[in-house]
């Protein structure tokens, strides 16, 4: 009888353990993943007030005058240089402006910043954006503005923001992006995990 009460306790114990070890898991999982979202959060809310502030310096007539005569003149690249120049002072990976799609359709650049000798990097008007999509936009159009979370392509790992451009009348014309380097995201959550795990 006493044996069976030993067995039995020791039972007990070990199911106990191992339910206090499952939830550990979870408790610490479930944090890190939290800490992660924060963490994609805070640069995306970042990146939106840099789209934000960037879009107050633009020179919304002439983006207007292209929007309207969608040509590469000479308009076309004072906003892109103009652009660029905005894109090195906020330290941003990419500051660019697309057209207004329309609903469903394709989100194409209208202008992008970069700097005017740089043909291989710079998008031409028209070209389709392989990452925004109209469900992106839309967001923007709808709650005035909008950010990704990380996106992986061919310049790394980065979080995308966007933000209307309005005219005089307060008609929306175009469309401001700006993508944030998010490389050091999965090295702060690895941070964070060696202090959150015992």
């Amino acid at each position: 009888m006493q044996k069976r009460k030993v067995k039995l306790a020791n039972r007990i114990i070990l199911v106990a353990v191992i339910m206090m070890a499952v939830l550990l898991v979870l408790s610490t999982l479930m944090t890190l993943n939290t800490s992660r979202k924060s963490i994609i959060s805070a640069i995306g809310e970042s990146a939106v007030s840099t789209a934000s502030n960037l879009a107050q310096y633009v020179d919304v007539e002439s983006l207007e005058k292209l929007v309207n005569e969608p040509v590469e003149n000479d308009t076309y690249w004072k906003v892109r240089e103009e652009l660029n120049e905005l894109r090195e002072l906020n330290g941003v990976l990419f500051a660019y402006t697309y057209f207004v799609p329309e609903k469903g359709g394709d989100v194409e650049f209208l202008v992008d910043g970069m700097p005017i000798d740089d043909q291989e990097n710079a998008a031409p008007m028209f070209d389709v954006s392989s990452s925004t999509t109209y469900e992106h936009i839309e967001h923007v159009l709808q709650d005035g503005f909008y950010y990704t979370d990380i996106i992986s392509g061919t310049y790394g790992e980065y979080i995308s923001s966007f933000v209307p451009v309005k005219n005089a009348q307060g008609e929306v014309i175009a469309i401001l992006g700006v993508d944030i380097d998010a490389s050091y995201i999965e090295a702060i959550s690895g941070n964070i995990a060696q202090e959150v795990l015992p």
